[in-house]
């Protein structure tokens, strides 16, 4: 795969110590140039102990010291502004009796928040390129969206561009390379990803060796072949899935049994957050099996081997039942995030799943 081959070159470079100090990427999907990114940091931030998939897991939670990511966030600045903004407007109201008509000011506020990257974003990001890392490790930053960059924003970044503090990488992500300022583009190496199919992923880990099955699932997890290999190898991995297939199961069938089961097919997979949030989202690739099986052919599913299973679980449930289970999924990995035990989060869902099972059936009685 040319993705593969792209990483097997950056890895080179990284035994030479010849990464780049600054590198334009474009091609494929946000999420995927992301995902790239973070596994070219993970291959130079290796730790003796730490897997690489662990250390993509903490990158991808923003939570990597040595891992940036900028967007489009709103600037604080702008946002005062709009405040200001506001309380003049009520005064003015108070005083006259009559709405006070909308500034300019506020107006093109309003416009541009969230569309672009501001120059306080790229100030802080260049004040961090000009330092040295403090571990002594490379840093990487990924500055996503790079074609919101305003005109100011763009040229603030030149300069660290041009004087590059070594041990720091930038990797400017961009659908598209033409919609960046030419003066960014030759200061970078252009990457491109090309897209490549889920049909195609799972070929090539078919011809690896993977059964059929497994090399259809871990397609949804990961694109390079030797990730792909180490997954369908690890025992503990495999115990992992055959847990999940069975409290996914009882979420379909007797979600208060998969509430009194969480201990038990839960909670020995679920050590840190990040194991309870990558459980969630295999659950949430399950959900959306069973929600879109009974409208889209088998290589479309992820796990093929479970076509029958599917089945049944659609056909014992109410029409709407697996939206609603595919909403509270997404409800437990937000919840998650916020810091909520890992027991609590499972056992709240099966008690959102019970509920809404018992009101599918209510209503089709």
């Amino acid at each position: 795969m040319m993705t593969e081959s792209l990483l097997e070159r950056f890895e080179r470079l990284i035994e030479k110590d010849q990464l780049s100090h600054a590198y334009l990427i474009d091609g494929q999907d946000r999420l995927a140039r992301r995902n790239f990114i973070f596994q070219i940091a993970a291959s130079s931030l290796a730790e003796k102990g730490r897997s690489k998939e662990d250390l993509i897991e903490q990158m991808r939670h923003n939570q990597h010291i040595n891992v940036q990511i900028i967007d489009a966030s709103e600037p604080e600045k702008m946002k005062g502004e709009i405040l200001q903004s506001k309380t003049a407007g009520k005064k003015a109201k108070g005083q006259t009796g009559k709405k006070a008509s909308t500034s300019s000011k506020e107006q093109k506020a309003k416009k541009v928040i969230g569309q672009s990257i501001k120059i306080e974003k790229i100030r802080r990001l260049v004040d961090e390129l000009s330092q040295s890392s403090r571990d002594g490790r490379d840093r990487f930053y990924i500055l996503d969206d790079a074609e919101k960059l305003t005109l100011n924003a763009a040229n603030s970044l030149l300069k660290s561009l041009e004087e590059p503090n070594k041990g720091n990488h930038l990797f400017i992500s961009v659908d598209n390379y033409e919609m960046v300022l030419p003066t960014i583009r030759s200061r970078c190496q252009w990457i491109h990803l090309p897209d490549v199919s889920l049909k195609e992923t799972r070929k090539s880990f078919e011809e690896a060796g993977l059964s059929t099955a497994m090399a259809q699932w871990v397609a949804f997890q990961v694109t390079r072949v030797e990730d792909a290999k180490n997954l369908a190898k690890d025992e503990s991995y495999a115990k992992k899935l055959a847990a999940e297939w069975k409290w996914f199961s009882l979420l379909g069938r007797q979600p208060i049994e998969a509430m009194i089961s969480v201990k038990k097919y839960v909670s020995d997979y679920c050590d840190t957050r990040m194991d309870a949030y990558n459980y969630l989202n295999d659950l949430a690739l399950l959900a959306r099996d069973a929600l879109v099986y009974p409208y889209v052919s088998k290589e479309e599913l992820t796990r093929i081997d479970r076509i029958e299973a599917y089945k049944e679980l659609v056909q014992h449930s109410p029409a709407d039942y697996w939206l609603k289970v595919s909403e509270s999924i997404e409800q437990a990995m937000k919840e998650i995030k916020a810091n909520i035990s890992t027991e609590a989060v499972f056992e709240g869902l099966a008690v959102r799943c019970q509920l809404a099972l018992k009101t599918g059936k209510t209503r089709s009685r």
